[in-house]
């Protein structure tokens, strides 16, 4: 189980080895966005600079995010590729810059103690998580000259899901006090490992969602919430509580592994087994009453474990794009998809029987894995 992080110190500066970076990301469609994942003195922050409209070019902000500049784009026609040397020497210059400006403001979005006891610790920050490891989201802009600090709950939130209110009867809440996050890289874009009393699960976070979406977070929790388990199925554990009566997160089972789309070969006695587990795992889904549908059906949204198992994932219900239009939603579709999967498994090749190639593949002769899979990378841009 991971270790509480200590309790932060406040102070009036930031060195930059003060800043723990776990990810940097950044967007260029019609401005410059930055999101940083970092830690800093104990607590954890998700880092946000948007590049302002306003006439005011030389805002804070704006001078922070100005080597991004050059590269934001109007229209998606006009998107030109960065290439991989300029990439990184440009996301070195903005976490340069992030590090500066936030640390130049560090008692404006400090999660503080404020010097009190235990007991007395502020109620936001304790029931948001925040001395757990939960991200403490910080956005800083100029307004009339002045930099401040954004109210937490609409830290980038112009495209992206809130926390929501709790309308989902009969689901279990697990209050963020009995959780601790992993300070570590996230597993991917806003899924953390985390423990719960011990045990290890996967939270799904609602701030992965579009605002436009906001309803997937809440069918893919009552989907889950109604079936009954099985092995080649991902499982529910319950939703994590915030503030007012709000949920902003699903826990899942912790699969430690890596998608699908990610395997580069495999050996007939494993494509077999994978396809079999698959069918098993989706005639699961479609002998409910009224039956449950995946949807959302594609090679991402398959696990394959250390151990060798492939798990279907990802319930919200969004449109893969990879099925009959007509079909998306039915147990049809469903079927349609899982033909997509099984082609992208058949066409794995084998892997050659070197012992590093086989240690590459993760996998013996009867189909078990030992290991081999790599993790999920993420990226923006």
């Amino acid at each position: 189980m991971p270790d509480r992080p200590d309790l932060p110190v406040s102070d009036d500066m930031l060195s930059p080895e003060d800043f723990k970076v776990f990810h940097v990301s950044f967007t260029r469609y019609q401005r410059a966005v930055l999101d940083l994942d970092v830690m800093v003195r104990g607590v954890r922050y998700h880092l946000y600079l948007q590049q302002t409209t306003t006439p005011d070019a030389s805002s804070a902000e704006n001078v922070a995010l100005l080597p991004l500049v050059p590269f934001v784009f109007q229209k998606r026609a006009d998107r030109v590729d960065i290439p991989p040397l300029q990439w990184f020497d440009l996301e070195g210059q903005l976490i340069t810059n992030a590090r500066q400006f936030f640390g130049a403001h560090y008692p404006l979005w400090v999660v503080s103690a404020g010097g009190m006891s235990a007991a007395g610790l502020d109620n936001t920050a304790r029931d948001e998580g925040y001395f757990n490891g939960f991200p403490c989201r910080r956005q800083l802009m100029t307004v009339r000259g002045n930099v401040t600090v954004v109210d937490p709950l609409y830290h980038c939130l112009l495209r992206s899901a809130r926390q929501l209110l709790y309308t989902i009867p009969g689901l279990p809440v697990v209050h963020k006090e009995r959780i601790i996050v992993f300070q570590e890289r996230r597993l991917c874009k806003s899924i953390f490992r985390v423990s719960l009393d011990g045990t290890v699960l996967a939270m799904k976070t609602v701030y992965q969602y579009s605002r436009e979406r906001e309803a997937e977070f809440v069918q893919e929790a009552c989907v889950l919430a109604a079936l009954p388990p099985h092995p080649h199925v991902v499982g529910f554990h319950g939703l994590v509580a915030a503030r007012h009566g709000r949920v902003d997160a699903l826990l899942l089972d912790f699969i430690d592994g890596h998608p699908l789309r990610h395997q580069k070969h495999a050996t007939p006695a494993q494509q077999r087994r994978w396809k079999e587990q698959l069918r098993s795992g989706l005639a699961h889904l479609h002998v409910q009453q009224p039956p449950v549908i995946w949807v959302d059906a594609k090679v991402d949204n398959v696990m394959i474990t250390t151990a060798g198992d492939a798990v279907l994932c990802d319930f919200g219900g969004g449109y893969s794009g990879l099925v009959d239009k007509h079909l998306s939603g039915t147990v049809a579709g469903d079927q349609q998809g899982m033909t997509i999967v099984f082609g992208f498994i058949d066409e794995l090749p084998s892997p050659e029987p070197s012992p590093a190639d086989a240690a590459n593949a993760g996998g013996d002769r009867d189909g078990h894995m030992d290991g081999g899979g790599r993790p999920v990378q993420e990226g923006d841009g």
